[in-house]
């Protein structure tokens, strides 16, 4: 298997997206790529939480690999806490 080949899903708001990652990129590729797949153009990436099936939320500039994702893993893609609006 080819470091391309590697599948995991990627939760965006709740509707899952299989997407492909090359294991020595930033985890955060997928994140942009699960973004483009959902449709979900209307906040930056920054502005999204990666987290996985424990709750954990993960460094974005870490690798697939440095993080330890195995195949076919779930993660879940929120935007974070405050987007959205400000308290005055």
């Amino acid at each position: 298997m080819s470091n391309k080949d590697f599948q995991i899903t990627v939760v965006v708001n709740g509707k899952p997206e299989v997407i492909k990652v090359d294991l020595d990129e930033p985890i955060a590729e997928a994140v942009d790529t699960a973004l483009d797949q959902s449709g979900n153009s209307g906040q930056p990436a920054e502005q999204w939480e990666l987290r996985d099936e424990t709750g954990q939320v993960l460094d974005l500039g870490k690798t697939v690999r440095e993080l330890d994702i195995k195949e076919g893993a779930k993660l879940f893609l929120n935007l974070t806490a405050g987007v959205g609006g400000s308290c005055v």
